[in-house]
């Protein structure tokens, strides 16, 4: 009985695995260069609908092939640098294959030796989670998680070299979103028929 099971979990793993894949591109005026100037603003593009929002009090939006984050008058105002957070809230949970950024290099700052570096959290967490530069500046980060929300900042200790543009974010299309969900549905009904609980 177990092989026919682990067969059939398989098949579904795959499939979920093969689903394709909106890319939340961040670099097309249209809906994003709406959010411009913004302290918050609800796009909707591919059918995913989601809030951006700025902060420290007093950051807006700042929308040029991507978005950054604007505050004060000497940041670079397409940029997300510090203390400035951006903040992408789902209107429903989405699982992120991955999120792109530009502008974060290796080699800035005085003399070439600051090798920038940009963090995220998920879902509001405490823990932030560091990626770093590259030659070109794009960087592609894997994530692999159902989450309801993103959150991009760099360190306190990083400023003021260290800032970076977000520029896309990669998730099924809705009906696979859907797809997933039941898969990881059925694959935990399998798993406890497999394993069940002892009744005390």
């Amino acid at each position: 009985m177990g092989r026919p099971v682990s067969n059939y979990l398989f098949t579904l793993l795959l499939t979920a695995a093969t689903c394709s894949a909106d890319l939340l591109d961040f670099t097309q005026p249209t809906p994003f260069q709406t959010a411009h100037g913004l302290t918050t603003a609800t796009l909707t593009y591919l059918g995913h609908t989601l809030t951006l929002s700025a902060q420290p009090t007093g950051a807006t939006l700042s929308w040029n092939t991507g978005f950054g984050v604007s505050y004060g008058l000497f940041d670079e105002q397409d940029e997300i640098d510090y203390p400035e957070v951006l903040t992408v809230q789902f209107a429903q949970p989405e699982y992120v294959q991955s999120f792109a950024v530009s502008r974060l290099f290796l080699n800035e700052g005085p003399f070439g030796l600051n090798d920038e570096r940009g963090r995220y959290s998920i879902d509001h967490g405490h823990t932030w989670v560091p990626f770093w530069g590259t030659a070109t500046g794009n960087q592609l980060i894997p994530i692999g998680e159902t989450v309801s929300s993103l959150r991009f900042t760099v360190a306190k200790r990083d400023a003021p070299f260290d800032e970076f543009t977000l520029t896309a974010i990669q998730v099924p299309e809705p009906s696979d979103a859907g797809l997933i969900l039941v898969t990881a549905v059925l694959a935990g009904y399998f798993y406890r028929k497999r394993h069940p609980t002892l009744p005390y």
